[in-house]
């Protein structure tokens, strides 16, 4: 299973998404008030003077991320049945670009919508996030070579 190069690509997208769940910010609103971060638990505040942050937004971000890695760990152990592997990876490729589409949209409009007057800034969750969609590409890739080489060696014989 591990020895295909997009069981790799599949295994370090899906270590990528599951930093997320550890809580850690993906971006932050800051403004002369107050700050705010924002992860997949939902937006969080604090004033200037206090120490903790408080929960404000919450939606089912983490639930939408935990079903993109069941996806993709369940295309990881499709391994045997190439076509059905390619299906799987093509639409966790679709919902993480998707997923990111919309951080980004948050992340560019998202000041106006969390907090006005505020500076927003991209966190390390961000990138986690973004970082995973190069790899679930290259996963689709390999998937689809992988396929085309069994094709031709099925019509050799």
């Amino acid at each position: 299973m591990i020895q295909r190069i997009q069981s790799l690509y599949l295994f370090v997208s899906i270590l990528l998404l599951s930093a997320l769940l550890s809580g850690v910010a993906i971006l932050s609103f800051t403004s002369e008030e107050t700050d705010s971060k924002f992860s997949v638990f939902g937006l969080f505040w604090k004033n200037k003077n206090e120490e903790i942050f408080k929960p404000d937004l919450s939606f089912p971000f983490y639930a939408i991320l935990i079903l993109l890695i069941l996806l993709q760990l369940s295309t990881l152990f499709q391994f045997k049945k190439l076509k059905t592997q390619l299906k799987w990876a093509q639409y966790s490729f679709m919902l993480h670009v998707l997923l990111g589409l919309s951080l980004l949209i948050f992340w560019l409009a998202g000041a106006e919508l969390a907090l006005p007057s505020s500076r927003v800034t991209p966190e390390i969750g961000l990138f986690l996030f973004l970082g995973g969609i190069p790899f679930s590409f290259l996963a689709v890739k390999a998937i689809k070579k992988d396929k085309a080489l069994i094709d031709s060696v099925d019509r050799i014989r």
